[in-house]
């Protein structure tokens, strides 16, 4: 994942207004390859079999989702998690009514269909899912 790729997620809107990555230079538990192949396995509706995908080791953060506190404030269920950042780029993202976050300018007659990149988050050290987001589409 490039630096360009980073800022370009993190500056995306309301998909990731509350997400940080940083890439990771350490060793993981769990190869690449086998984030690539779970990330594809886990989203086989969405990404095509022959889609390609690029892999980077990152420390990914989400402040926006988590454990709802009594003050209101969010206990972030990802803080610095190494994790493999799996892309998938120039894929059909489908959003079933209303189009990208259910924005009304979509228009809301049925589903919306558009090129985007596909962002998945896997586990380094244990090869679970995490976490995905797409832009330029859904």
């Amino acid at each position: 994942m490039s630096d360009a790729l980073i800022a370009r997620l993190q500056g995306t809107g309301i998909e990731v207004q509350t997400i940080s990555i940083q890439l990771d230079s350490d060793d993981a538990a769990t190869s690449g390859s086998g984030a690539v192949s779970a990330a594809r396995d886990g989203f086989s509706s969405v990404v095509p079999a022959n889609a390609a995908a690029t892999v980077s080791l990152v420390r990914f953060t989400d402040s926006g989702r988590g454990k709802l506190l009594a003050d209101g404030s969010i206990d972030p269920a990802y803080v610095d998690a190494k994790s493999w950042a799996v892309v998938f780029s120039d894929i059909e993202l489908v959003h079933a009514v209303g189009g990208p976050a259910g924005h009304a300018d979509e228009g809301s007659d049925g589903p919306v269909t558009k090129m985007g990149t596909l962002v998945v988050f896997m586990d380094a050290d244990t090869g679970n899912y995490l976490e995905a987001l797409s832009y330029g589409g859904v």
